[in-house]
């Protein structure tokens, strides 16, 4: 393992409002959250052990997420460049599948679906200019899951270690 994924950001997702209590019981845990944006807390420099303990422990998450990547957007090809920059070797295999899946709050001029295509196709480019190799989509049963979320302008991209949602 690289250095990176030794230690990462983790983004859990709650009720939007229950974001005081999520981080209330990290810290219970040990932990120092903050809320990122409604129905979102973040938690600093974790590790893959606290992920699991994360997705074993939390009543109030619904998921646990590892950060990929957070920035500021303003067109459908800025997200799609976000994507092409993640290194994607220590989280998906060329044997595996995964999937995108896109969700967008506010006004723009292209749907969740238009996301969910742009960061499918940047990981796909990203992938096989490193790797020499092409990623398989399997948007029913996907080996990994990549949630890709845009509220007005603020993108994040994030991957799936929950699974279905806890609650």
């Amino acid at each position: 393992k690289n250095d990176i994924m030794k230690s990462f950001d983790v983004v859990i997702s709650t009720n939007s409002g229950c974001e005081p209590y999520l981080v209330e019981e990290l810290s219970q845990l040990g932990y120092k959250a903050k809320k990122l944006k409604p129905a979102k807390a973040i938690v600093e420099r974790c590790t893959v052990e606290d992920v699991i303990l994360f997705n074993i422990a939390l009543r109030q998450a619904h998921r646990v997420y590892i950060l990929l990547s957070h920035h500021l957007i303003n067109t459908l090809e800025d997200i799609k460049k976000m994507a092409e920059s993640i290194e994607l070797k220590d989280i998906i295999s060329p044997n595996q599948t995964f999937a995108v899946r896109g969700k967008r709050e506010g006004k723009h001029n292209f749907t969740s679906l238009d996301i969910a295509r742009e960061v499918g196709a940047g990981i796909i480019d990203n992938f096989m200019k490193h790797h020499n190799a092409r990623l398989r989509v399997n948007l029913d049963n996907p080996d990994v899951e990549i949630h890709a979320e845009l509220s007005e302008n603020d993108a994040l991209l994030l991957l799936n270690t929950t699974g279905e949602s806890l609650h």
